[in-house]
């Protein structure tokens, strides 16, 4: 028996030792296994800490790109509107240059891309021991070299359209010495011009944005002012027709200053009898800007040749080209070229308003119009019109389209006596193209002649002072809500039939907003006040002509606070 016991005693403990190297062995292994998972989960936590960095530096790129790319998209639309302006103006431009620069553009961003997507496709291979975090990774390198894709689009899209820009609205001319292939270039420009109604109804839309932008300031502004300060606003007057001499002066003083204070004009006139000299000139301008206290239009006409006021009066010998001898040589760039010297002469002595440029076609050789406006053609002279004001509206100053229903068939201006046309009203609206065409360009009035038109009224009543021209034809027929001027005011044709108080109501009451030049400024602005106190005409119809007025205002000061 102890035998037996002795036997098992030593087998037993095999037993067990082999039982506790076994319980031994699995514990290491555990311990092992815990181990190599407390590695794996570190190494885990580590991808996924690359993975999150990866993804949140593609996610805020793509974002940026994504804010570039619309911040990109509202250029290329302002430029191609731009541009669009630009092109209206008939100026040449080099097609072939233009598509050579959108090329190079397109040529470096794909290229750009092709480096983005093989970057991407080397770092999704590069590092294999990452598995999984390296096929994210590539994958998030290939989306972004997809935005890169996308944002080099929009940037060729926007150099082709900075290029068009660039070609477009480059000045045809410098000064008045253009050379003969620049305007025989922008001369053909202008004759193939077809402007499609839609590119005009656009810009007709942009302008009428731009000048009622102030509306809601101007209402409280004339809210405020009284009756008599409002019909002072209807009339642009000479200094010697505000104080009421007969003689104009070559500068201004206290007597002046005492009348805008008590007569608040829309703005002075200054013709060539007040032009003495360029220092005259400067200290007059400069005492009217100290009395006007800011609202008040500098005027002049000046529509170049040697009839203008600055060449007559000695102030300077550079002559700049007639509306004559463009029509006949140097078609549109030597318009927009006149446009621009003249605008800038002015703009330097700090004039606002430039009675010009004058849109009559003429149609007969003894016509008014033959002496002073572009020619016998109303396509040309609607080109040429247009491409003028811009030249004027290039400099900042506000231009004149004168002088609807126009002179083409009449002998004189009306400073003799009564003149009128035999064309219907069928006739003259087709004869108002280039004075719309001007209007869609840019001009901030239009002026409007004394020539009577017994087909339209009855009677040789003038178009001045006729509702069914201003109002019927200008306001509902144009749909213009622009200022209406009247010719001046002074001419025999007027007065022969008239009183100064009844020519003045009658043109205000006919839908014009300002007097130009009145004959007596006392008799005319009377006129309009006591028709106002009777009834015949509306404080609201007056309120309407002021707002128009201080519109241009407001552009001028617009114009002012962006140079």
């Amino acid at each position: 028996m102890d035998l037996e016991n002795k036997q098992t005693d030593p087998q037993r403990e095999d037993s067990e030792r082999a039982e506790k190297r076994k319980k031994r062995r699995k514990k290491e292994r555990l311990q092992a296994l815990a181990i190599v998972g407390g590695a794996a989960l570190v190494l885990v936590l580590i991808i996924v800490g690359i993975i999150s960095a990866v993804v949140h530096a593609v996610t805020s790129k793509k974002t940026g790109n994504t804010d570039s790319g619309k911040a990109d998209d509202q250029v290329v639309m302002q430029e191609e509107a731009d541009s669009e302006v630009a092109e209206e103006a008939d100026l040449p431009s080099d097609d072939s240059s233009v598509k050579e620069e959108t090329t190079d553009i397109g040529d470096d961003e794909n290229a750009d891309e092709t480096t983005d997507e093989s970057a991407s496709a080397s770092d999704g291979e590069a590092d294999t021991t990452e598995g999984e975090a390296g096929a994210i990774e590539g994958e998030a390198g290939a989306i972004e070299g997809e935005a890169g894709a996308i944002e080099g689009e929009a940037g060729a899209i926007e150099g082709e359209a900075g290029a068009i820009e660039t070609a477009d609205t480059e000045d045809p001319v410098d000064g008045t010495d253009s050379s003969e292939e620049t305007v025989q270039t922008a001369g053909d420009s202008g004759k193939k011009d077809s402007t499609s109604s839609k590119t005009d109804d656009t810009l007709s839309s942009l302008l009428k944005k731009d000048i009622t932008a102030h509306d809601e300031e101007i209402k409280k502004e004339i809210a405020e002012m009284t009756l008599e300060q409002k019909i002072s606003k209807l009339f642009i007057v000479t200094p010697g027709q505000l104080t009421g001499t007969e003689i104009e002066p070559t500068n201004v003083g206290s007597k002046v200053g005492e009348k805008l204070a008590a007569y608040p004009v829309s703005g002075l006139l200054i013709k060539k009898q007040n032009l003495k000299s360029e220092e005259e000139l400067k200290s007059m301008v400069s005492n009217i800007r100290l009395m006007s206290q800011g609202n008040l239009f500098l005027v002049i006409e000046d529509a170049g040749g040697p009839e203008s006021p600055f060449v007559t009066s000695g102030i300077t010998e550079n002559v700049v080209a007639s509306q004559k001898e463009i029509g006949e040589t140097l078609g549109s760039a030597g318009a927009y070229s006149a446009g621009i010297s003249i605008g800038s002469q002015l703009k330097h002595y700090e004039f606002t308003v430039d009675l010009a440029p004058t849109a009559d076609v003429s149609k007969s050789p003894s016509s008014y119009a033959a002496g002073h406006g572009f020619g016998t053609d109303m396509e040309t002279t609607a080109d040429l019109a247009k491409n003028m004001v811009r030249g004027l509206k290039d400099q900042g100053v506000l231009s004149v389209v004168c002088s609807f229903p126009g002179y083409g068939d009449v002998n004189g201006n009306g400073s003799s006596g009564p003149i009128s046309t035999q064309r219907s009203k069928e006739q003259l609206i087709e004869d108002s193209k280039p004075y719309q065409e001007a209007i869609k360009a840019g001009a901030d009035m239009v002026m409007i002649s004394h020539v009577g038109i017994p087909k339209l009224r009855g009677d040789q009543r003038p178009a001045s002072l006729s509702k069914e021209l201003i109002t019927d034809i200008v306001r509902d027929e144009w749909e213009y809500d622009g200022v209406v001027i009247t010719d001046y005011m002074d001419k025999t044709c007027i007065y022969t039939k008239y009183t100064y108080a009844e020519a003045a109501a009658g043109a205000i009451e006919a839908g014009a907003d300002i007097l130009l030049a009145t004959k007596n400024f006392q008799k005319s602005y009377n006129g309009v006040l006591d028709a106002v106190k009777k009834g015949q005409i509306s404080e609201e119809r007056i309120d309407e002509s002021v707002l128009r007025i201080y519109r241009l205002y407001y552009q001028l000061k617009d114009a002012e606070n962006a140079e």
